[in-house]
């Protein structure tokens, strides 16, 4: 029976420490309501809304003042409502210690068995050791850094730059004249030097027999179609054209890491051009290197778009005179 009364003593106490919180007051603004914009509003600012505030979580009856309302259409909504959170459960947590302290002190002195008031103090013990844990463990963490008490969702914003390793201007800088030996690069099959009606060409084994067969059949096409140019650019001289083009102080940075943007002329850095595998081609017609402005106006460039594709050559669109086995 004196639990009976214990148990609904306690119910009145609760219904007293909480009845705030169930309590709600009209008022003429609803900030948790939809916000509602002017035509022609891009709705990207809750408050040009014309029922501003709106879009707000709303304490029903905040415990302190310290706890307004949050933003949930602003800016991190999500970080601020975390944070109070954190407050409403520290606030949460002693309102519950003082609950069992006085739960236990009634258990303490309302019973004659020794084993009850035992629990009792136990119970007073267990809720001042919470209590503490609470309390000590955020000013414990405000001393130390007030930040480490902010669920901070901040996610700075990233900017991602992707670089094509194209070069984008030509040169006959850094091209081997002689074939190197074993595997270059990617190309395992080995590099051979093929003669053709432009010249020779030190490619890849893979694609000399169609590049071979690709410059005579322009050259057979008409007098004006008189294909040459280079091939194999080895590492080093990839190496050397960084060393030339990308600026000095010449610094392991500025020959390997550089972008390839920022060197005059551009120039891809070493490992990253089909040229340095064989499996491209910078390609001249009559001695000069297809031009940029207006390609379609000169005849070995109108020649190759229309044929090159048959022998396993495609263009990179940037540059009208490079050739390679996928158009990189």
């Amino acid at each position: 029976m004196k639990k009976f009364f214990l148990y609904i003593f306690i119910s009145i106490i609760l219904a007293g420490i909480f009845s705030p919180v169930f309590n709600v007051q009209a008022d003429g603004a609803n900030p948790s309501e939809p916000c509602r914009f002017n035509q022609g509003d891009n709705g990207n600012n809750p408050t040009t809304a014309t029922n501003y505030p709106c879009e707000q979580y709303v304490l029903l009856s905040p415990f302190s003042t310290s706890l307004v309302n949050v933003d949930t259409a602003g800016p991190n909504a999500l970080e601020k409502y975390l944070n109070l959170m954190i407050k409403i459960i520290i606030g949460l947590s002693a309102v519950l210690a003082m609950v069992m302290i006085f739960m236990g002190g009634i258990e303490y002195m309302t019973s004659e068995v020794i084993s009850n008031k035992e629990h009792g103090k136990e119970r007073i013990r267990n809720a001042l050791f919470g209590l503490l844990l609470a309390l000590g463990s955020y000013v414990l963490l405000n001393t130390i850094n007030p930040d480490l008490l902010k669920t901070s969702l901040n996610i700075e914003g990233v900017t991602i730059t992707i670089e094509d390793e194209v070069e984008l201007a030509p040169t006959e800088i850094g091209f081997s004249s002689s074939p190197p030996s074993g595997v270059v690069n990617t190309c395992t099959a080995g590099v051979v030097s093929i003669g053709t009606s432009g010249g020779n060409f030190i490619v890849c084994n893979t694609i000399g027999g169609n590049l071979q067969a690709m410059i005579r059949d322009a050259w057979a096409q008409s007098p004006q179609i008189k294909i040459s140019g280079f091939g194999l650019r080895t590492r080093e001289g990839q190496i050397q054209r960084r060393r030339a083009t990308c600026g000095v102080p010449v610094t392991n940075f500025t020959v390997y890491e550089k972008p390839a943007d920022q060197c005059d002329p551009p120039t891809a850095r070493p490992g990253n051009s089909r040229h340095e595998s064989g499996l491209a081609v910078d390609l001249k017609c009559d001695g000069i290197f297809l031009p940029r402005t207006n390609p379609t106006s000169n005849p070995c460039f109108v020649w190759l778009r229309t044929n090159a594709e048959r022998y396993g050559f495609y263009n990179l669109a940037s540059e009208p005179w490079h050739w390679s086995i996928d158009g990189k």
